[in-house]
C-alpha cells in the first residue's frame, strides 16, 4: 500500500469536495475569498474555471462584497495554447454586467449578476461553429 499516495488522494478529493460543483452537467471549480495578504474586509478575490465543450471559461479578479462592485477578466483557454482573454467584467453585479466577443475561432457573451445572495452567469459561447449556452450559479457570496 502506498501511504503517500492515499494521503494525496485524499487531501485532492478534500480539495474538490471544497472547491467544485455540478450545475445541470456543468461543472464549476472556485477559488474565492479574502486576499491571504493584507487587510481588506470588503474584497473577495476570485479564481473561477468551467469547461465549456472544448475549452475553459476562467474568470479571474475581485468582487467588492460592500458595493457589489467587480473588475473580472475573462479568459478562454483552448487545450495545447494560451489562454485568451476575451474581455473584463468591471461594473456592479445589481445592475449585472455583458461582455460580447468575436474572435476567430471563438465568440460569444457572458453576463454576471447576482441573485438570492449568489454571483451568476449566463454564456453563450460558440467554438469551432457550436454553441453552448447556460445561466448557471457560480458561487454565493457573503453578503
Amino acid at each position: 500500500m502506498d501511504v503517500k499516495g492515499d494521503v494525496g488522494i485524499a487531501q485532492l478529493k478534500s480539495w474538490i469536495d471544497g472547491h467544485h460543483r455540478e450545475v445541470d452537467g456543468v461543472h464549476v471549480f472556485a477559488i474565492a475569498g479574502p486576499p491571504p495578504f493584507g487587510e481588506s474586509d470588503n474584497r473577495w478575490d476570485i479564481d473561477i474555471e468551467i469547461p465549456i465543450g472544448p475549452v475553459i471559461l476562467q474568470l479571474v479578479g475581485y468582487i467588492d462584497l460592500s458595493t457589489l462592485d467587480v473588475d473580472i477578466a475573462a479568459y478562454v483557454k483552448i487545450p495545447g495554447l494560451p489562454a485568451l482573454k476575451v474581455g473584463e467584467l468591471k461594473g456592479n453585479l445589481n445592475d449585472g454586467i455583458e461582455i460580447s466577443f468575436d474572435l476567430v475561432i471563438i465568440k460569444g457573451s457572458l453576463r454576471l449578476y447576482i441573485k438570492d445572495k449568489c454571483l451568476w452567469l449566463a454564456y453563450e459561447l460558440t467554438v469551432f461553429g457550436t454553441t453552448w449556452s447556460g445561466d448557471i450559479e457560480l458561487i454565493c457570496l457573503p453578503i
